[in-house]
């Protein structure tokens, strides 16, 4: 998830809904602080197709967050992370799909995604605003500090730490998980 902070220029930080907006504030914050990186960000609950257009034409990484069915689609046909309303779906090495429910214990993702121009979107999301929050505190804020790819999460990750994950693990070089990925 380190190379999300090679961008060649600012990041583009989107929120999907209004209640993303503060943890958009706290993570350009963040890049600013421990990094002296620029960021801009953007509400896309006003105008989804300018936010869209504007990130097509954008030279650096972009950072999304959404809540629930409010969330960035991915362009990239064959990633094998996908968020919807309420559950995440992995595609795992073997090309079965695995799905992830939100119960009682929240359900959250934060994962990369490749755009054009060997550009990175890191996708933070959550199935509501306690669980976007979970997975925002793993936004990356050391180099060279080794961490997965994406992770899948509940809310007692914060209490269990690693007993709270539900998947967690690295992208090959066509973008598939890899096998030596934690899967439950």
């Amino acid at each position: 998830m380190n190379a999300i902070l090679g961008t060649k220029s600012s990041f583009d930080i989107i929120h999907y809904s209004p209640e993303a907006s503060q943890l958009a504030l706290q993570t350009a914050r963040n890049l600013f602080q421990y990094f002296g990186a620029d960021a801009q960000i953007t509400n896309s609950t006003r105008n989804v197709e300018s936010v869209s257009a504007a990130s097509k034409h954008a030279l650096g990484n972009v950072i999304s967050l959404g809540i629930g069915s409010n969330t960035s689609t991915s362009l990239c046909a064959h990633c094998p992370v996908r968020v919807s309303s309420d559950q995440v779906t992995l595609r795992d090495e073997t090309g079965h799909h695995r799905l992830y429910i939100a119960d009682g214990d929240g359900l959250a993702a934060i994962f990369l995604r490749p755009l054009d121009r060997e550009r990175l979107e890191l996708v933070i999301w959550g199935v509501d605003p306690d669980s976007l929050a979970t997975a925002a505190r793993f936004v990356p804020m050391l180099t060279g500090v080794g961490q997965p790819d994406f992770l899948i999460l509940t809310k007692t990750t914060k209490l269990k730490g690693l007993e709270g994950v539900l998947a967690m693990g690295f992208f090959d070089s066509q973008w598939n998980i890899s096998k030596a990925s934690f899967l439950a």
